[in-house]
């Protein structure tokens, strides 16, 4: 099913318009697209490291199958998975993945799939971190972050890691969610054309329609789940969302990369006073947990 087919990987930190990103694309008859996979960032990430740990003993698989075996495994693998995604749409010929994590395995997806091509869709740190801690209250409790700190770090790693294989292919491509805002149909008409499946303004305008966001809600909101993933999809909600020594420890913790990508710091003066006192307040505390439990575990009989 795979066979002259060009593979597309949706990735970025969660909470980004990755899931937006996908449905747009997913509205031209010539794409193909399914669920999250987490294909090559948990299954086969489980996989591989199990092999390695028992590298070198006389138990595991190791034992049975050389490193050349387990790759060719893992070809055939991620093949029959990516095929049942092709096989939904079987005329298509591009076939979309979306698994935000898979942008720090785009070498790994690279070893297997040589002209796979990355979509890194990015957004405002400070519009993705008040959404992760949402997501942790609710449908993502066992994946978000639910602290400030703890989610500015997450978008920072998931931004530098997919942003890693712009090193490793030159079929990777970076699209701002605040210009798919702006100019959604020029977006997807760069995009599609990038694929080399060229659209008209008019294909893409009705993609953009199609997939707007009020349109998405009642349409998928069927139960509480589906209903807390959509918030207000806006560009910068944040603004009224977050206090200001909020948005000051965010754009301390991202700074490198928001300046970067041409994020702008709007922290004032007092705001970044204040999220540098919360700061070493919260290192301080840490440092003293870390040392506690660190003696505690001296002293476990």
């Amino acid at each position: 099913m795979l066979a002259n087919k060009d593979l597309v990987f949706i990735v970025g930190s969660a909470r980004s318009g990755t899931n937006w990103l996908r449905r747009l694309l997913s509205q031209s008859p010539h794409v193909a697209t399914g669920p999250e996979t987490h294909l090559f960032s948990s299954y086969l990430l489980s996989l591989e490291e199990t092999w390695h740990r028992h590298q070198g003993t006389r138990v595991g698989l190791p034992s049975l199958i050389s490193e050349d075996e387990l790759a060719q495994c893992i070809s055939k693998f991620a093949e029959l998975c990516l095929g049942r995604i092709a096989e939904r749409r079987p005329a298509a010929r591009i076939v979309v993945e979306k698994t935000p994590k898979h942008g720090e395995h785009a070498a790994k997806i690279l070893r297997h799939f040589p002209k796979a091509f990355f979509i890194h869709i990015i957004r405002d740190p400070r519009a993705v971190v008040p959404s992760l801690r949402a997501a942790s209250r609710s449908w993502g409790s066992k994946w978000a972050p639910g602290l400030l700190a703890d989610a500015s770090r997450k978008w920072r790693r998931d931004v530098e890691g997919a942003r890693g294989a712009a090193r490793l292919t030159e079929r990777y491509r970076e699209v701002r969610y605040e210009k798919l805002h702006a100019d959604g149909p020029g977006e997807i008409m760069r995009l599609f054309a990038w694929l080399g499946e060229p659209v008209s303004r008019q294909e893409a305008e009705a993609y953009f329609s199609a997939s707007a966001f009020e349109k998405v809600r009642p349409e998928v909101a069927s139960n509480e789940v589906d209903a807390q993933f959509f918030r207000r999809g806006e560009v910068d909600s944040w603004r009224r969302e977050l206090p200001g020594s909020d948005i000051a420890i965010i754009e301390q913790l991202t700074r490198t990369q928001m300046a970067a990508l041409g994020y702008e710091p709007v922290a004032g003066r007092r705001d970044r006073m204040v999220a540098g006192a919360r700061l070493h307040s919260y290192r301080l505390a840490d440092k003293v947990a870390k040392a506690v439990r660190a003696g505690a575990d001296r002293i476990k009989p």
